[in-house]
């Protein structure tokens, strides 16, 4: 009985331990706080993992975190692309604790790169404006594609054509001087440059960098977008669904395979959306757009990786009152292949195809055009010390044959771009004004064009060598309370027109009489200032940005539309010159709940209409509110005039105004997270008070709503 007894409480005993291990087992404990660079300037997309259970998180584009952790985990590990590992002790860890993480950068023999860094432009570049939009944002702003990605951002100027081309511009310059990258691979070589950003969705992308000012890749650019698509090495699924005024509706689906050292990637997604003429509501124009992509990854765990990309994108718009139509189609595929170590330091090679074909059914013109593109590429990075040195080239063969009514053109051009820089990059110094970075860049570009008469019309051959340089060097000021950096970008480059420039410059030459088109020569020369207030904790802190520069034409490329339809006319201008500056400052209040931004920009032109579409002056004004409850974003926009010319029936030049705008937008966001699904809804509204503009009787820029919903597993 004794015995009996003392095996009864033995198993009691031992079964309430067992419970009481179960239930420490079972409990969790919030972890929450901040990840900021060295720079004191949030970090997003930071994978924070707990261990030994494997609990994790990511920060998000304030940089701050928040997850459950089982209370028997004994570290936290913080990793980044490009920075180096962090561990924290969670029991010493303090919730709102703010982490630390430093660049992967040595200043001995190597420079350390993730494989798998996928942004284009260096953020820690203070000579150059860089803006990171990142895929939250572009949930939250529920943007329809790049175009509406870009204007949310308010730092450039977006054009919207009478068939839905939308366009963007940098510091007043023309639309085809953007640079556009997919995965730092240039994708707008492949004749027109004019990339028609409603063809691109935000769908399999990560984030879009956008930088103001010429990049090395680009070098005759004023500014580079560089679009990020996602190659995600685990199992992943989303969906995203679009309502809108104007009849615009559309759904994004996309979900990813992962494997030990590779992945899978794939998305689709459709759309569809309206435009008005001025004196109806009915929508005579109607624009629909599909869209696919697949991604694939193979990598291993030190320093090669293989990348597969590719995607298919269709529009097809129609105008019901002009009887107008436009059929357009893009395949881009590219496969890059990425390795980096010590000794030859980082090393990149890629193939690029893109095909584009189109049909175009006007009152003025008829047109059926077929263009390919093939180039390869490569770029090797070196660091020793405090010196990088970069060399690269790419080379391209692009087919352009096109019909147009009973003309048919036919060209092949070779192109062919080495590009050189040395950078020298100084130990920062406290308490003292010293020379931070010094770099020189040298391309060279060599452009030939070949067409073939016997198939069409008698058009001239090409041969252009031209040589472009660059020098940039900025000096800092650092100390424990703030950071100045002063900044000066001097450049003279050269830019070939496009194969589209060309052939409208030769088809339309029945028109106007003009001249063979001539490369366009700019020298650019800027001055910069840059500060940021790093403040103590419970302080507000700001950050002040000012950049003058002068742009000096030779040659002006020149576009010049017939009155009433989307054909353009392109020619040299001749001289011309821009002389502006842009200006921008973000306040941080103590509180952490709402953060202020403004804007301006103002330009100066010794001819209006060789800057077409371009208003003089820009303000920008931003209220971003955010809460556990909700996100708003407040914006109000001013824009002067915009002038724009085009060439009547009977020959003549005809220029008009597009009158000033003043516009409010308003976006509002919420996440919506249950465990292991997350969700968002968006309701953004454009131009609220509804101030329509009209480009050729059509209305452009109206008043619309959007609401969005995405899932993500």
């Amino acid at each position: 009985m004794l015995i009996f007894k003392y095996n009864f409480w033995k198993t009691k005993l031992f079964l309430i331990i067992l419970f009481t291990f179960h239930l420490i087992e079972a409990q969790e404990k919030p972890i929450t706080g901040f990840v900021l660079n060295q720079m004191e300037q949030p970090l997003a997309n930071v994978n924070i993992i707990s261990q030994p259970s494997g609990a994790g998180t990511q920060t998000d584009s304030k940089g701050e975190f928040y997850f459950l952790i089982p209370i028997k985990d004994r570290s936290i590990k913080f990793e980044h692309v490009g920075y180096q590992k962090s561990v924290k002790n969670v029991i010493l860890f303090k919730n709102t604790s703010v982490v630390i993480m430093k660049e992967k950068i040595l200043q001995m023999d190597s420079l350390i790169v993730e494989i798998d860094k996928l942004t284009q432009f260096d953020k820690l570049n203070e000579k150059n404006n860089i803006v990171y939009i990142d895929s939250e944002k572009l949930s939250q702003r529920g943007s329809v594609d790049i175009g509406d990605a870009l204007y949310f951002e308010q730092s450039i100027i977006l054009n919207e054509s009478i068939n839905g081309h939308k366009s963007a511009s940098v510091r007043a310059s023309t639309s085809s001087e953007l640079a556009y990258f997919y995965d730092g691979v240039r994708i707008n070589r492949l004749g027109d440059p004019l990339l028609d950003l409603s063809m691109i969705s935000t769908l399999g992308l990560t984030g879009i960098e956008l930088l103001k000012g010429s990049h090395e890749d680009a070098i005759s650019s004023s500014g580079s977008i560089n679009l990020i698509p996602i190659l995600s090495y685990k199992n992943s699924a989303s969906f995203k669904q679009q309502f809108g005024t104007y009849d615009y509706g559309g759904y994004d689906g996309f979900g990813s395979i992962a494997f030990k050292y590779g992945t899978i990637n794939a998305g689709l997604s459709e759309s569809q959306f309206s435009q008005s003429y001025d004196d109806t509501s009915f929508q005579d124009l109607q624009t629909f757009i599909s869209k696919d992509f697949l991604n694939i990854g193979i990598k291993n765990n030190k320093n090669f990786e293989l990348k597969l990309l590719g995607f298919n994108n269709k529009k097809d718009f129609t105008n019901s009152r002009s009887g107008d139509s436009l059929k357009t189609q893009i395949e881009t595929y590219i496969s890059k292949l990425s390795q980096h170590n010590s000794v030859s330091g980082k090393i990149s090679i890629y193939a690029l195809y893109q095909k584009q074909t189109g049909i175009e059914k006007l009152n003025l013109i008829n047109r059926t055009k077929y263009s390919d593109n093939r180039e390869v590429g490569f770029d090797v990075e070196k660091v020793i010390k405090n010196a990088k040195f970069r060399f690269s080239t790419q080379t391209s063969l692009t087919d352009l044959n096109w019909e147009t009514g009973s003309y048919k053109i036919y060209i092949e051009r070779q192109n062919s771009i080495f590009t050189g820089s040395f950078e020298l990059i100084q130990t920062e110094k406290e308490n003292q004004t010293h020379l931070k970075d010094v770099k020189i860049v040298f391309s060279n570009e060599r452009t030939t064009d070949q067409p073939d008469t016997s198939k069409g019309i008698r058009t001239p051959h090409h041969y252009w060598s031209n040589r472009n340089s660059q020098f940039t060097i900025s000096f800092l000021n650092k100390t424990k309370q703030k950071r100045v950096l002063y900044y000066l970008n001097i450049s003279n480059v050269f830019r070939i027109p496009s194969l589209y420039d060309f052939v409208n410059n030769q088809t339309y030459n029945f028109y106007i009489t003009q001249l063979d088109l001539l490369p366009e020569q700019k020298s650019t020369y800027e001055v910069g200032y840059r500060l940021i207030k790093k403040p103590n904790k419970g302080e507000s802190s700001y950050n002040f940005n000012i950049s003058f520069f002068n742009y000096q034409y030779l040659n002006k490329i020149k576009n010049i539309n017939f009155s009433g339809t989307p054909v353009q006319y392109t020619i040299n201008s001749g001289n011309a010159s821009l002389f502006g500056f842009d200006a921008n400052i973000t306040l941080k209040p103590a509180v952490d709940w709402i953060e202020f931004k403004w804007i301006l920009s103002n330009y100066y032109f010794s001819d209006p209409l060789a800057f077409q579409l371009q208003p003089e002056k820009m303000i920008r004004n931003i209220i971003a509110i955010n809460n556990k409850w909700f996100n708003v974003d407040l914006i109000n926009r001013s824009e002067s005039k915009k002038i724009l010319s085009s060439i009547s029936n009977n020959g003549t030049i005809v220029t008009s105004d597009i009158k000033p705008t003043l516009s409010y937008d308003l976006i509002i966001y919420r996440k919506l997270n249950y465990k292991f699904i997350k969700s968002s809804f968006s309701l953004s509204g454009k131009n609220l008070q509804n101030k329509k503009d009209s480009l050729n009787g059509i209305s452009i820029n109206d008043r619309r709503y959007t609401v969005s919903f995405n899932v993500f597993i």
